[in-house]
């Protein structure tokens, strides 16, 4: 026991920065990682601390990132949540896309993890061909995002969603040049 115990004081956390400025030594870390730590009783490694950082910086970018990890390297109790924690800022919507066999786990993790300190409210997109898009659906993802909380979805849901945006956009460009042609028809009489 002593030996784990001298183990994890003499640990070195990942995410921390040490360096120097002018005015002397700097030293740098984002005290939401301790927090997450502390909380879940667990050490942040390495690997995880640069996924998170990458992913971060990627979409606070605007860009893509797609990385890959093997089983059990904390992608759905580690790597997922911090990232909902970081990104989730109440001005984006975080959504969580797993397989439909995952979701309930992952669901349920999220809620485990942001259950005492840091509250965030965990919701699950069902969403089929035969649902509508109404005006409350979309009320309910913006409240999400002011919310700051995590949407969980299979990816069925992700792609009815969007054939069904699709599919409104093309009845609206049906409409739209309706009426066009009657209007330009008109004009000839």
């Amino acid at each position: 026991r002593s030996r784990t115990l001298a183990e994890r004081l003499d640990a070195k956390r990942s995410y921390c920065v040490a360096g120097t400025s002018n005015d002397g030594a700097l030293f740098w870390f984002d005290p939401r990682l301790l927090v997450f730590e502390f909380v879940h009783g667990l050490l942040l490694r390495l690997e995880q601390c640069r996924l998170v950082n990458s992913f971060a910086s990627s979409a606070l970018e605007g860009a893509s990132h797609c990385e890959q990890m093997i089983m059990g390297g904390g992608k759905t109790t580690v790597v997922s949540p911090l990232l909902a924690l970081i990104l989730g800022d109440g001005k984006r919507l975080i959504c969580q896309v797993v397989p439909h066999a995952l979701l309930e786990f992952s669901r349920n993790t999220m809620r485990e993890r942001f259950a005492s300190i840091t509250r965030k409210p965990i919701y699950t997109m069902k969403f089929d061909r035969y649902s509508e898009l109404s005006s409350a659906f979309s009320c309910k993802l913006e409240c999400a995002t002011k919310q700051r909380a995590i949407v969980c979805a299979s990816p069925t849901s992700v792609k009815s969603f969007v054939l069904k945006i699709v599919e409104l956009l093309d009845e609206l460009d049906h409409v739209h040049n309706l009426s066009t042609s009657c209007s330009t028809s008109s004009s000839f009489l």
